[in-house]
């Protein structure tokens, strides 16, 4: 994975309302690297020092749980890694170059998948990823993989969704009881005062990425995501 361009985004240029906090991020990926990039993956997969900042319950619990989520990545979707990038290690790698490059770029604290700490092995009801900003923000992160176009609009429209107050939505409080044994307490405040982030990240597979870019910033759904206090625009680029 290459950062290749971070931008901050000056929302009047679009015709919105200004926003202090938009960024727009690509990064590239080499299809024909597919094995090395899931070679890196399994090295963050199989990493487990996250539940050493837990008691001896929450340690064994979290494990508990991880472990055979660990085990389908590695077994079912890892091992089957070959030189082009399929579905579903798509989607596994989406959110991790996301959550990656906002650690990289932006100082951002990451937060363990859910399917690691969750009793589901494979999979989640919620948002994809997480991170912590450096302003004590719980930014919450959707990623979408397709080989035949590029997902903005599917990952803008999902964050919006599960955002709506009206149940049976309101993700983002629905995963803070999770959330606030990683983040402590301030973060998960913020997002009961409505002060938090999102991120939309996706695949992209046409030439123009940038273009692509721009495009995700153009699209409707954009405009709602202006809302939260952090907005992160994240182009996974297939080359």
């Amino acid at each position: 994975m290459t950062i290749k361009s971070i931008s901050k985004i000056d929302t009047t240029k679009y015709g919105y309302p200004k926003h202090d906090h938009v960024y727009a991020i690509l990064v590239e990926v080499e299809a024909a690297k597919a094995q090395q990039e899931a070679s890196s993956l399994l090295s963050i997969v199989t990493d487990t020092s996250w539940v050493n900042n837990f008691d001896a319950i929450d340690k064994a619990s979290l494990l508990a749980c991880a472990q055979p989520t660990i085990d389908k990545i590695i077994n079912s979707i890892l091992a089957k890694v070959g030189n082009k990038i399929e579905k579903e290690f798509g989607e596994y790698l989406i959110s991790y170059s996301a959550q990656l490059t906002l650690v990289d770029t932006l100082s951002h604290k990451p937060i363990p998948l859910p399917e690691f700490y969750k009793e589901k092995i494979s999979g989640n009801p919620g948002f994809d990823f997480h991170t912590v900003s450096s302003n004590d923000i719980i930014v919450f992160g959707e990623a979408k993989y397709n080989s035949a176009k590029t997902p903005y609009d599917d990952a803008e429209s999902q964050v919006n969704d599960f955002l709506q107050m009206i149940p049976p939505k309101q993700k983002h409080i629905k995963e803070l009881k999770e959330l606030r044994k990683f983040t402590g307490d301030i973060p998960a405040t913020n997002v009961i005062n409505n002060h938090f982030g999102v991120t939309a990240a996706f695949s992209i597979h046409a030439k123009k990425a940038e273009l692509a870019m721009k495009n995700s910033i153009k699209y409707q759904e954009f405009k709602k995501l202006l809302d939260n206090d952090e907005i992160y625009v994240i182009g996974v680029h297939i080359i």
